[in-house]
């Protein structure tokens, strides 16, 4: 049963009239006439009848025109979301991040992306980064964002931009009133140390032994998140990456940027052997837009 028959069948139920179907959905009234035709003969009675040179549908062409009809709007509304789909104004994205960036600009770029495409549907997963390559496996996603590099077989890094670490400080402390620190400016300080399993740690120490800083660290923490706290409590100082000092605000918290080669490379990676949707194109433009609102560069894409 072709579509074709089911329109010439609507264009005439709804003019009740052979030449007025036929200017309706464009063709000659003899074709109108052979589609209906085919189609009684596919359907197995017939659905109109003449009475005094009029067209009048049977009882049975009515019944069935009710079920075409439905079937027809699906299939022209499926036009619709076609366009819709092209056009970004509906779809969905489902995206992964490791808690950094989810808890901090991801929320951001969503925000603006919404309001761009208010029809998207997007679903967020936050992993942890240890859990990045066993959920970019198990998981049905989109578009992934994560410090890199990260050992998982199946996915593809497209894009790359690395960002330098920041050092984090009370508000009133001697070094928040400096643009930029150098890293012998942290002679004697108490430093708040990620733990050995944080890629900042050993970059750290690198660069305070070939300084030769002596420094005081009292408190460790595996979590960027708590090292932030804990400054903002006045307990140290402390390095972090770009995101986690965002979760505070200025005024308990002074983040500022630090000579030294300490520097975090994060990935937006992709289900392998998927073309990337569009979509996340936009996204990642969307979240390069907020990385550099909260000026966390510079940023160096590759």
């Amino acid at each position: 049963m072709k579509l074709q028959n089911l329109r010439a069948l609507r264009a005439l139920m709804r003019t009740g009239s052979v030449t007025k179907a036929a200017d309706a959905i464009g063709l000659t009234q003899p074709a109108v006439s052979r589609l209906i035709s085919t189609l009684e003969q596919e359907v197995g009675f017939s659905l109109f009848a003449r009475e005094q040179g009029r067209l009048l549908p049977t009882r049975q062409a009515e019944l069935f025109y009710r079920r075409v009809e439905r079937v027809l709007d699906g299939v022209d509304d499926l036009s619709r979301v076609a366009r819709e789909i092209a056009s970004h104004r509906e779809g969905s994205l489902v995206l992964l991040c490791t808690p950094q960036a989810g808890y901090t600009v991801f929320p951001e770029a969503i925000a603006a992306f919404t309001r761009q495409y208010p029809n998207i549907r997007i679903s967020l997963e936050i992993v942890e980064r240890r859990d990045v390559a066993r959920s970019a496996q198990s998981l049905h996603y989109d578009m992934g964002f994560t410090a890199v590099p990260f050992d998982a077989p199946g996915p593809s890094v497209r894009q790359l931009f690395t960002l330098p670490a920041r050092l984090l400080l009370p508000p009133a402390h001697r070094l928040a009133r400096r643009r930029k620190v150098e890293i012998r400016d942290l002679q004697g300080e108490n430093i708040i140390m990620l733990t050995k399993e944080n890629s900042i740690r050993p970059k750290m120490e690198l660069e305070l032994a070939k300084a030769g800083i002596s420094y005081r660290s009292g408190l460790e923490t595996s979590s960027p998140f708590v090292a932030s706290r804990f400054v903002a409590l006045g307990l140290g100082i402390a390095v972090a990456d770009p995101f986690s000092p965002l979760m505070i605000g200025p005024k308990q918290l002074a983040n500022r940027p630090m000579s030294g080669d300490i520097t975090l490379t994060y990935g937006f990676f992709f289900p392998e052997s998927r073309p990337v949707p569009q979509l996340c194109e936009e996204f990642v433009t969307t979240l390069g837009h907020v990385v550099s609102r909260h000026r966390l560069g510079p940023v160096a894409t590759r």
